[in-house]
């Protein structure tokens, strides 16, 4: 039972701001946590993750959608494009069909494994084997422009230099 069950609808705002309010502080306490060069580290693997299998995607004979991206593919199928959604599936990957465009888009984040872009590429690929590895697709990966690099300092308050992860 919520406690805004016996206030009327229109007065009852306290869950929204609360499930706000803690976002924020989450967020917060992540960029405390992981301070200025943990989060750059981050952002660096996951681009790097996406660029890789973009690169892969490619090679597997299939359209990688508009560059540049950061954590998100969109990748136009070539053919069997309801076969990879239900691959993925029985993966254990939720792919996003774009509605109408036979598009599938997948996102990453910083608990994206080898052996998750392994698998993911093993989904789209011929019979789910691949005929290269991840270090075959180094030299492929597309790296973010330099207009789109970040030049200025981030997280230069002292709070988030003083703490942080052992």
């Amino acid at each position: 039972q919520t406690r805004e069950q016996h206030i009327r609808r229109e007065k009852a705002t306290s869950n929204i701001c609360t499930a706000q309010v803690l976002l924020a502080v989450m967020a917060g306490m992540y960029a405390v946590y992981h301070g200025p060069t943990g989060l750059l580290r981050i952002a660096q693997r996951v681009r790097d993750a996406a660029a890789l299998l973009a690169a892969g995607l490619r090679r597997l004979g299939h359209s990688v959608g508009v560059e540049p991206f950061f954590d998100t593919v969109r990748v136009t199928p070539s053919g069997r494009g309801n076969e990879i959604l239900a691959e993925g599936a029985r993966r254990g990957m939720n792919f996003r069909a774009f509605s109408g465009s036979g598009d599938l888009g997948i996102a990453l984040d910083e608990t994206t494994t080898q052996a998750d872009l392994e698998s993911v590429l093993g989904a789209f690929a011929p019979a789910g084997k691949l005929a290269f590895s991840l270090q075959d697709l180094a030299g492929d990966a597309p790296a973010l422009p330099d207009a789109l690099l970040r030049k200025s300092a981030i997280l230069t308050h002292p709070v988030f230099r003083s703490h942080g992860t052992e």
